[in-house]
């Protein structure tokens, strides 16, 4: 054993053992020759069982070989106080084979905080991850607000047994992916509001100017509404139900020839007698039907009586027939004056 330099050093061969008092806590400093090759150049730290003080059992091994540095703790659980573990040098990192655990099973609470640089609040992102019993096991990022001396809380991923839920705990969230020019994409349902607490509700602002609010009605049904499978590409046409359900299509009473099957003449005589005994009545829409506008008072057909004048299951006025049959019966009626005229011509003769 011998001693060197300005403050002294100590060189020695084996193993260097200091023991505490009735071999409570000891220190094993093995030496690069000691045991084998695994066991090379090893810290070991050493206390007293729980059951028998004077039994020493590894607690804390720091060792390495010729590639790796490592630090093994010899016992399942792992307790640190209030101070700090940290991993220094220029490459920070930590890696685990299984399960990294804060706080033992049962309902004890733990937390893993991820801080940014620096030091006290407002130091940049904090990222929360926390135990059984401390908001339901949530996963929390935070930021420094704008003045830089607070963290705020920006996001949560939380809940219960019953419901998942992912919390913005700003009013304003951007979600934006620039290179796409892509604000929001969602895989899956959207869904605004709460059937029985919150309308819910689609706010879009305009370029310039202006904000278009898109909102259901307080009782607002069940259905689906879908859109139709392709741009409207004809001027005049609009959007609407071709059968009892809510799948949209664009349509019109178009008139080219090109998009009808002729399948023949229609009838003046016939047109006109039936006009001539469809009775035409006076009526106001009841609420929440028809056009929706329960003051006007309107002059036509009912639906039952004149089914000609229908389409879409007999339900809604026709204009195409109704039009097509008010100028069958004017021609009609064109040709019973046209006889007359030369009925009283012959007579005036």
């Amino acid at each position: 054993m011998v001693t060197s330099g300005t403050f002294g050093a100590l060189a020695f061969s084996g193993v260097l053992s200091l023991t505490g008092l009735q071999a409570a806590t000891s220190l094993i400093i093995a030496g690069a020759v000691t045991g084998a090759a695994a066991a090379q150049r090893d810290i070991v730290f050493q206390t007293g069982d729980a059951a028998n003080p004077q039994v020493l059992a590894t607690r804390l091994t720091i060792g390495s070989n010729a590639a790796t540095a490592t630090v093994t703790w010899a016992n399942v659980n792992h307790l640190l106080g209030s101070g700090t573990l940290g991993w220094g040098g220029t490459a920070l990192s930590f890696s685990a084979t299984g399960n990294v655990t804060l706080a033992r099973t049962g309902n004890e609470t733990g937390s893993i905080k991820i801080y940014g640089a620096g030091t006290g609040a407002g130091r940049g992102t904090v990222l929360t991850i926390q135990g059984v019993n401390s908001g339901n096991g949530d996963f929390i990022v935070a930021t420094p607000n704008n003045l830089g001396d607070t963290d705020v809380t920006r996001f949560t991923v939380g809940g219960t047994a019953a419901v998942t839920t992912t919390t913005f705990a700003a009013t304003n969230v951007l979600i934006s992916a620039p290179a796409t020019g892509i604000a929001l994409a969602v895989r899956g349902e959207i869904k605004a509001g709460l059937a029985g607490t919150t309308q819910g509700t689609v706010t879009i602002d305009g370029v310039t100017s202006g904000t278009v609010t898109l909102a259901v009605a307080a009782a607002a049904g069940t259905y689906t509404m879908t859109l139709p499978p392709g741009a409207n590409s004809n001027a005049g046409y609009q959007l609407t139900c071709a059968a009892a359900d809510t799948i949209t299509t664009w349509a019109a009473a178009a008139s080219l020839r090109e998009y009808k099957t002729v399948v023949g003449l229609g009838s003046p005589s016939n047109a006109l007698d039936r006009l001539l005994h469809t009775e035409v009545y006076r009526f106001h829409f009841k609420p929440g039907v028809g056009t929706q506008d329960m003051e006007t008072e309107y002059m036509g057909v009912m639906a039952d009586e004149a089914p000609w004048a229908m389409h879409y299951k007999g339900g809604v006025l026709n204009p195409i027939n109704t039009f097509g049959y008010t100028t069958l019966a004017i021609q009609a009626l064109h040709a019973e004056i046209a006889v007359l005229q030369r009925q009283v011509a012959a007579l005036q003769s």
